[in-house]
């Protein structure tokens, strides 16, 4: 499966999306594949419910990254 730019996508990517009735992006990795969508876990760290959290996307709305500073956001937030 590929992201909205046409990269690969494997269980474990860092990838970046936005929640549904949020506005701001979010960073979470690719936990497992179904036949039409991705499951991304994530972590909210403000708001009134903090913790982690799973949600099924679409492989148009979500996007790969890469990079140390991507790293240092996941374990910040793992």
């Amino acid at each position: 499966m590929q992201d909205i730019i046409g990269q690969e996508l494997e269980v474990g990517d860092p990838v970046a999306f936005i929640v549904p009735n949020y506005r701001q992006l979010t960073v979470g990795r690719i936990v497992k594949f179904t036949e039409q969508q991705i499951q991304v876990g994530f972590t909210v760290t403000g708001g009134w419910k903090p913790g982690k959290r799973l949600l099924r996307q679409r492989s148009d709305q979500i996007v790969k990254i890469s990079g140390p500073d991507a790293l240092v956001y996941l374990l910040k937030t793992e």
